[in-house]
């Protein structure tokens, strides 16, 4: 992993400041910046049945990645692409990861009450009765931005951050479900499943063979 892409979620929690706890906030770092990482990260396009996406120890299942897109779309009145949304995982993963070595984190009871103070400010329009794991790692997530915002606004401790930040990544090898897409090896962009989020069998051979060259 570059030292450029591995300062981009760091970058991300300097900039991002203030309430980092709204969904707009989220959308435009936590995505994009996932995007960037999982790009990167993402070395073997291949995952065990079931599973979505897999983060070191970290696992997210097709039925948690299906929950997170409902309860999504129940919390924001809109349906994010599941595809997307699996490509951004890892950044999460890494990112609560890195919030775990400060000492920042969520239990579940922290979450929902998180999940509380943004349906009170509107930031949400529902609560989930039950959030997967999916939804509470992106509250997870976002509160470790907006704790480590402040932090890495000294030099030295973003320095000390962003070297704990590319440790984590380099024992967080990244597998994803092909079905959700997978890497271009060349340029390190995500490229989108052919079909919705379904891949024709043939063609994941074919690119196997490829990437294998």
């Amino acid at each position: 992993m570059s030292e450029e892409s591995a300062g981009c979620v760091l970058a991300v929690c300097r900039k991002a400041g203030g309430t980092v706890m709204k969904l707009v906030a989220w959308k435009k770092a936590c995505v994009v910046a996932g995007l960037a990482v999982a790009a990167v990260g993402m070395s073997a396009c291949s995952a065990q049945p079931g599973v979505a996406v897999s983060v070191g120890d970290v696992v997210y299942t097709q039925a948690q990645v299906e929950e997170g897109v409902r309860q999504y779309a129940e919390m924001m009145g809109k349906r994010p692409q599941a595809d997307r949304l699996v490509q951004a995982l890892p950044a999460w993963a890494v990112g609560i990861a890195l919030g775990q070595s400060q000492g920042v984190a969520l239990d579940d009871t922290q979450v929902r009450e998180q999940l509380g103070v943004l349906k009170e400010s509107n930031n949400i329009q529902a609560i989930p009765e039950n959030p997967g794991k999916v939804v509470s790692d992106l509250v997870r997530y976002s509160y470790v931005q907006q704790q480590l915002a402040a932090v890495s606004q000294d030099s030295q401790k973003a320095a000390q951050l962003l070297d704990t930040f590319k440790d984590l990544q380099a024992h967080m090898p990244v597998s994803v479900n092909p079905r959700y897409g997978s890497v271009d090896m060349q340029t390190g962009n995500p490229i989108k499943p052919l079909f919705g989020d379904v891949v024709a069998a043939d063609s994941l051979g074919a690119t196997a063979m490829q990437q294998g060259q």
